[in-house]
């Protein structure tokens, strides 16, 4: 019969634990950047949305006051025609701006888990290749 060494599966029961150990200490690690990168990518995005809000009251109340002082049919019509042009691409802007946000605070929170900033490359759809000539490619 042959005889089992008690310290073996110690020293393996040892070796796992501490496998284990650093596993967790290094997802800990990984996760805490990653919740400060989305933190910072909230705050940015957060800042930019109170910015436009107050940018868009101030604008609104001078419009409201334009209109108010205005006596004249025709230029009431060239505020509200002014008013709305800038109202549209003012939102276009914002919407452009909070995207991009976004997507950088998206990037941001990969990083840390071997996204883009480790060197690894990120697959992205070629938008000027139509999708008759991808499946030719491939």
């Amino acid at each position: 019969m042959a005889q089992h060494d008690p310290q073996a599966h110690l020293s393996d029961a040892s070796t796992i634990e501490t496998d284990v150990a650093s596993s967790v200490q290094k997802a800990l690690e990984t996760n805490g950047r990653i919740g400060a990168a989305w933190l910072d990518g909230v705050s940015r995005i957060s800042r930019e949305l109170t910015d436009f809000t107050g940018d868009r009251w101030r604008t609104d109340l001078e419009t409201f006051d334009q209109i108010c002082s205005c006596r004249n049919p025709m230029n009431l019509f060239y505020i509200q025609l002014d008013f709305t042009q800038r109202f549209l691409q003012a939102y276009l802007d914002e919407a452009a701006k909070l995207t991009k946000l976004a997507v950088e605070s998206g990037l941001e929170c990969t990083e840390p888990a071997g996204g883009p900033a480790s060197g690894e490359q990120t697959a992205r759809p070629d938008t000027k290749t139509s999708g008759a000539a991808q499946a030719d490619a491939s």
